[in-house]
């Protein structure tokens, strides 16, 4: 359900991901990562994995959540991932902080 859930918020808003994704490439191999494995075994490749480097903004937007990836000290790269829908992206801040 969440996989379904993810293929149709990205294909309805489209646009705004391909500003993400940068290229129609990265986009295809996102929205393929959605989809069910095809082998008869219906284990999970990792190419299948739902990872959030690539699926962050989507599990954000299509749950409306912001989602934070938190790694141990040795990684050292925690992830903040926000929404992406059209009206988000468009809107200037409230207010701004005074550096």
């Amino acid at each position: 359900m969440v996989h379904i859930a993810l293929i149709h918020k990205v294909k309805d808003h489209r646009s705004e991901y391909m500003r993400v994704c940068v290229s129609e490439g990265r986009f295809n191999y996102i929205l393929n990562c959605l989809h069910p494995p095809q082998n008869s075994s219906g284990i999970a490749l990792e190419d299948k994995w739902l990872t959030l480097p690539n699926m962050g903004h989507i599990v954000a937007t299509c749950y409306n959540r912001v989602v934070v990836e938190l790694t141990n000290h040795e990684i050292s790269i925690s992830e903040t991932f926000s929404q992406l829908e059209a009206d988000h992206l468009n809107q200037k801040p409230i207010s701004r902080a005074l550096v």
